[in-house]
């Protein structure tokens, strides 16, 4: 399957390309910035000299030289964006830029893009979904599904999983562990788009609803519950 990771730095494209750990031959990485490019490119090349490690640097650059790695440095939704992604005919996207896709770009990928939301679909949609799931003392998890243009509205869920953040003492904290999920959970996906048999998962929205970000208040209450459940 050829799949490009979106991405807005070298740190994190290469973070996520080695969690997936698959061959230089099926997965491709973009690092989208659309901003000023001298800057950017200067900040790139301080990662990749500072931060990576000299293992690191070797697969990037093997990644580079094959054609692999593309800094885009207009809009993703641009068209010289999109005209360089439908020529490389990828079949998935993986979500990991701050921005909502719109149809034009999704329609480039054969399959779709995916996202690895931080809660349960289609109950918890939106932002803070982690806090506001143990706000309401419903399980934590993982949903894999394929974007829309919407908010968390794609119909199609791939893989909806719970997963456990008892152990957190703080919603922050359980938002980081489950973040930590997140390239399990991609390949696991993407291994169950192989099966031709697959049956994806309708994702309801009428059965849930959008979530915004919780406040300040509300956020210390929850992580004193939490706090207090483990003491």
């Amino acid at each position: 399957m050829n799949v490009l990771i979106l991405s807005t730095n070298i740190i994190s494209g290469m973070s996520r390309w080695k969690e997936l750990n698959e061959s230089l031959n099926f997965y491709s990485i973009a690092i989208c910035n659309p901003n000023k490019k001298f800057q950017f490119l200067l900040r790139q090349l301080f990662q990749l000299i500072y931060k990576l490690s000299f293992s690191e640097k070797i697969i990037f650059t093997k990644l580079l030289k094959s054609g692999k790695v593309k800094f885009l440095f207009k809009s993703i939704h641009s068209d010289k964006s999109i005209n360089w992604i439908k020529n490389r005919n990828f079949d998935v996207g993986i979500h990991g830029l701050n921005t909502i896709y719109k149809a034009k770009l999704l329609k480039c990928f054969k399959v779709g893009i995916l996202n690895a939301h931080l809660g349960l679909l289609p109950q918890f949609r939106g932002k803070s979904v982690v806090a506001w799931s143990i706000f309401e003392n419903k399980p934590t998890g993982i949903s894999t599904f394929i974007i829309d243009s919407g908010i968390d509205t794609g119909e199609k869920i791939i893989l909806s999983k719970e997963i456990s953040t008892s152990h957190c003492l703080s919603s922050l904290e359980a938002k980081k562990f489950l973040s930590s999920k997140t390239s399990e959970n991609y390949k696991a996906a993407i291994s169950i788009l192989y099966n031709s048999n697959f049956t994806f998962k309708k994702n309801e929205i009428s059965k849930g609803k959008r979530y915004y970000s919780m406040s300040d208040l509300f956020t210390s209450y929850v992580d004193k519950i939490m706090s207090a459940e483990i003491e």
